[in-house]
C-alpha cells in the first residue's frame, strides 16, 4: 500500500482487481497495464471517473489458449484421460477405449475472435468442417478462413464439438444454459477455455 500512493502506473494481471475501492488507494495513478486478452477485472467507468487510462494486451495468450483448447480435443477424443488412468493401473483395456475421429466431423467456434480464429485453423488441419457463431465480427473474418457463419442455436445442433471463445460479459454469463445444453447432440463434446461464467 505504500508503493500504490505514489504509483502513476500500474501493471498489473486479471488477479489483481480494480475498484473504487482500489482506486481511491493510489492517488496518484494515471495509467494501467493489464498483460491479459480480457479486462473484466477492472472497473472502467472507475478508472474513466477518475481519469486513469487503461490498456490492455490483446494478444496475450491468444496462441496459448488455442494449443489448449485443441489439446483437450484431442484428449477428449482420442480418450486420453482414461487411457492414462487405466495404464496407471495396469489395465490396458483397449476395447473399453475406442476413439472418434475428427476428420470429416463438424466443428463449432464460439466468439470468432483472435483465439477461436486459430482453433478454426487448427480443426480444418484435422479435415473438420468449420462453422463459427460471433455477432461482432465482421464477415470478412470469416470468408478469409472459409468458415460458415451460423446462429448459436443452430450451430449447437450441429456440431459434434464445440469450443467457447468468450469474454466474460453480462450477455455471455452464462451462454449456454440448459435450453442450448439440450440442442447439442448427444455425443457433442464441449470444450471451455473462456471464463467458466460463460455455461451454466
Amino acid at each position: 500500500l505504500e508503493e500504490l500512493i505514489n504509483a502513476q502506473a500500474l501493471v498489473i494481471r486479471s488477479r489483481t482487481q480494480i475498484t473504487k475501492e482500489f482506486l481511491a488507494k493510489a492517488p496518484a495513478l494515471r495509467f494501467i497495464v493489464t498483460a491479459t486478452s480480457g479486462f473484466d477485472h477492472i472497473d472502467l467507468q472507475a478508472t474513466a471517473e477518475k481519469g486513469v487510462v487503461v490498456s490492455y494486451t490483446p494478444e496475450a495468450n491468444a496462441q496459448s489458449a488455442a494449443e489448449l483448447t485443441w489439446s483437450l480435443v484431442l484428449a477428449c477424443t482420442r480418450r486420453l484421460p482414461e487411457a492414462q488412468t487405466a495404464i496407471r493401473r495396469g489395465n490396458w483395456a483397449r476395447e473399453a477405449l475406442v476413439a472418434t475421429e475428427l476428420a470429416g466431423k463438424t466443428y463449432g467456434v464460439i466468439g470468432f475472435g483472435r483465439i477461436g480464429r486459430r482453433v478454426a485453423r487448427f480443426a480444418q488441419a484435422f479435415g473438420m468442417q468449420v462453422v463459427a457463431f460471433d455477432p461482432y465480427v465482421d464477415a470478412h473474418n470469416f470468408d478469409e478462413l472459409n468458415v460458415s457463419r451460423l446462429g448459436l442455436d443452430e450451430l449447437l445442433r450441429l456440431c459434434d464439438v464445440v469450443s467457447l471463445h468468450v469474454p466474460k460479459t453480462d450477455e455471455t454469463s452464462p451462454l449456454l444454459h440448459p435450453y442450448r445444453f439440450e440442442l447439442m447432440q448427444p455425443h457433442a463434446i464441449l470444450i471451455n477455455t473462456s471464463r467458466g461464467t460463460a455455461l451454466d
